[in-house]
């Protein structure tokens, strides 16, 4: 499948494909990076990935509480720099919802749409916010968004397993 003319720019947690919980998220990105022209990736971490070459990671490596607001000053900058220097057709956030609102200024400035990414029961106050300023928020499941399901912005697309990788042991 020849690659989308899409800039597509992610922030995430992590990207380390041995870690238990979001292991996948690794698998999600390879194979969205076939699929773009060029994507640009934000973690808080990541570790033990081989990208392609239409791929860039800026990693902001978390560490110690005390250098939250050095990590909190570099993301703004590289997120005016990528959003406002036109680098980006589209912004997805993967579970964070402060940094959709964070990258929203920016986002609105230069018309570039926000997708939300939000599967968990909780309803923390820094979602509602988030939902108001992505133009789509994407979930697994009806209950893993339950700030709205208003049809127009809220997307359940199921739970996106590779079931390559992930299938029953014949018996």
């Amino acid at each position: 499948m020849a690659p989308h003319p899409l800039r597509l720019l992610v922030i995430c947690q992590q990207v380390d494909p041995t870690e238990t919980l979001m292991g996948f998220f690794a698998t999600w990105l390879l194979k969205l990076a076939a699929r773009v022209e060029r994507m640009i990736v934000v973690p808080l971490w990541t570790r033990g990935v081989e990208w392609p070459d239409n791929v860039t990671v800026f990693p902001m490596q978390a560490g110690p509480s005390g250098k939250r607001l050095a990590r909190w000053v570099r993301l703004n900058s590289l997120l005016a720099r990528l959003i406002l220097g036109h680098q980006v057709d589209v912004v997805f956030v993967h579970m964070i919802p402060r940094w959709a609102s964070l990258a929203a200024p920016y986002c609105r400035l230069s018309g570039v749409p926000i997708v939300l990414w939000y599967a968990h029961k909780a309803v923390p106050w820094l979602l509602y916010p988030a939902h108001c300023l992505a133009r789509r928020v994407v979930t697994s499941t009806p209950e893993g968004y339950r700030l709205s399901q208003d049809s127009t912005k809220v997307h359940v697309v199921g739970q996106g397993i590779d079931t390559e990788y992930f299938h029953p042991v014949p018996r």
